[in-house]
């Protein structure tokens, strides 16, 4: 029962270990892909005249 109770201790660990890395890269991709100037959708058309197109013609 000590060998198991080592064994589940350590697969609990190790997969709070991995879940604690995944959420440091995720916090850390959206931190890079916020400071990229990434050019909005109205920076790109303008947007009424591109919604009259989509509707209108």
């Amino acid at each position: 029962m000590n060998n198991n109770r080592k064994l589940l201790n350590y697969v609990f660990y190790s997969m709070m270990a991995q879940l604690l890395w995944i959420f440091i890269g995720l916090a850390g991709f959206i931190y890079f892909y916020s400071i990229l100037d990434i050019s909005k959708i109205d920076n790109i058309y303008d947007t009424p005249r591109f919604y009259d197109f989509l509707w209108y013609n």
